[in-house]
């Protein structure tokens, strides 16, 4: 799962036949491995999410200082080496592309994406309790608002 790139989510087919083509396998068998297409793209997404989605996730739950903190979580974005994690974020690209994705990988993304605000927020929450930043907005928003949640830092 390591091969789906960002920037091979808009070429799916091309995607699978590199994938095949990596593990020395047919498209076919690709496909009979997991079922389906949907089924395919969830796998990748699994992969993903362990992969990146974890350690983010993992970092927003400890109890560090925000500071501390958001230095861990830039580290783990800007890294220039980190062979076990996808260039991109297919998480993101899938968002982007919705229309894609099927009924299993649909409802596994919209999860992920309910976690990571859910991740966050009670990340911002501790913050606040703790005195160590002040939100311009409800938590709600700044959770789901860049725009805030970088007002939220400064």
């Amino acid at each position: 799962m390591s091969n789906f790139g960002t920037d091979q989510f808009e070429t799916l087919p091309h995607w699978v036949s590199m994938t095949a083509d990596s593990g020395k396998i047919s498209k076919p068998g690709l496909y009979r491995e997991f079922g389906n297409e949907d089924h395919l793209m969830d796998a990748a997404l699994t992969r993903y999410s362990e992969t990146v989605l974890g350690p983010v996730l993992t970092t927003l739950c400890d109890d560090r200082p925000f500071r501390e903190t958001l230095d861990s979580l830039i580290d783990f974005a800007t890294r220039e080496e980190a062979p076990d994690v996808p260039s991109g974020c297919l998480f993101t690209k899938m968002r982007s592309f919705p229309w894609r994705l099927a009924l299993v990988t649909g409802e596994h993304n919209d999860q992920l994406r309910e976690d990571a605000v859910a991740a966050y927020a009670a990340r911002l929450g501790r913050c606040v309790n703790r005195e160590e930043i002040e939100l311009p907005a409800p938590i709600e928003i700044v959770a789901t608002d860049p725009g805030c949640s970088v007002a939220a830092m400064w």
